[in-house]
């Protein structure tokens, strides 16, 4: 988090969640490659968690 004490989506808010782009359930082999990680903050995270569709399209999820 001191690397990007800033939300990486909305660069406005503190990060407190790290996020998995290729999500743990769909690549676990990739739970801890440091390119498969962002830091979020909360609003952003759950942005995301409840628009997988844009998130798909927009980069914040991947497929693996």
């Amino acid at each position: 988090m001191a690397i990007h004490p800033l939300c990486q989506r909305c660069r406005r808010k503190p990060s407190y969640d790290l996020h998995h782009l290729a999500p743990r359930s769909v690549a676990p082999q990739l739970v801890l490659a440091e390119d498969n990680l962002v830091v979020l903050c909360r609003g952003c995270h759950n942005w995301v968690k409840d628009n997988p569709r844009a998130a798909y399209e927009s980069g914040w999820l991947r497929k693996s």
